[in-house]
């Protein structure tokens, strides 16, 4: 449901200049790395259920998504870890953190106890922090169902924040008896046991396409303007999942009635722009996110830099 501020955004009206326009021309407000101390999306849950078929765990994919940054630049690194009955099976030794100033964690990763190179990233919305602990909101058990990372796998696919401390392979808790399964590619000795236990590869979690809304036409009588607060922002899907940047926001000529926000991303292709109707998307956390599926905005008509002249800049 949209939220008051973006309801005003579907209709020409006077109020919406104030909420697009009033902020024009105060400077952006810097805001420093965020240092996560509570859950961030919803109230912690003892034994929640994690939806594997659609491949979400609190109200976030259980696959971080690959535009966001590792980190040690929190005060979460080191804290021990336990399962929604109390058992302790890891440490907290990354975050993986928004690719954008704010750098708003979204993911902690835990180095398993008693298993060399295993990690599992646990969204910020599927935990509690108490105690000087993280608290997670499933039991071990179900915590072995969930992906796995070596250290390699997840900078390959994760760059670095700029503004954090190199990463290394952390030492491993020893652990009387492993609780979590070995990544994929690595092997789990047993203490005690004599024997390597090969460990448990994981199927890909298949996510059922989501259904696809018909796609807006695309603008014909519109200007952009940098003009409006939300310039700048990330673009984000109904997960928190970062999509792209805002870069305009498109009005009609004459008019400060925002019809549309002009959005780039990596999906998009490089150098690609699409106009995401200002009736589907609402402010969240200082982000601008979307209403629609992602099928239904990857299917959005895409500008390149030359086809974007078209359109007249107004400031």
């Amino acid at each position: 449901m949209l939220n008051s501020t973006f309801r005003k955004y579907a209709l020409p009206t006077t109020a919406l200049a104030v909420v697009l326009f009033a902020t024009a021309c105060a400077p952006a407000k810097r805001e420093e790395a965020q240092v996560l101390t509570q859950t961030q999306s919803v109230a912690f849950t003892r034994d929640m259920k994690i939806d594997y078929a659609n491949g979400i765990w609190g109200t976030q994919t259980m696959t971080p998504s690959a535009d966001l940054l590792l980190t040690k630049n929190s005060n979460l690194i080191g804290s021990r870890v336990s399962d929604s009955n109390g058992v302790s099976w890891g440490t907290v030794v990354f975050m993986m953190v928004e690719a954008n100033q704010q750098q708003r964690p979204m993911y902690a990763v835990v180095a398993a106890d008693g298993v060399s190179d295993t990690y599992i990233a646990v969204p910020m919305s599927a935990v509690r922090v108490a105690g000087g602990g993280v608290q997670v909101d499933t039991t071990v058990a179900d915590l072995n169902r969930v992906p796995k990372y070596t250290l390699a796998g997840l900078q390959r696919r994760h760059a670095v924040a700029s503004n954090s401390p190199p990463l290394v392979a952390p030492a491993v808790a020893t652990a009387a008896t492993p609780l979590i399964t070995a990544a994929p590619g690595t092997v789990a000795v047993i203490p005690g046991a004599g024997v390597v236990t090969a460990p448990v590869v994981m199927a890909p979690v298949v996510v059922a396409p989501a259904p696809v809304a018909a796609v807006t036409p695309a603008p014909q009588n519109v200007n952009l303007s940098t003009r409006s607060d939300l310039v700048g922002r990330a673009f984000v899907d109904s997960y928190g999942n970062q999509l792209g940047t805002v870069n305009y926001v498109a009005v009609m000529p004459g008019t400060v009635d925002a019809r549309y926000v002009v959005v780039s991303g990596p999906m998009f292709g490089a150098g690609n722009q699409v106009f995401v109707p200002a009736s589907q998307v609402h402010m969240s956390g200082g982000r601008v996110m979307a209403d629609v599926p992602t099928a239904t905005l990857a299917q959005s008509q895409r500008f390149q830099a030359a086809e974007m002249q078209r359109f007249a800049v107004v400031n």
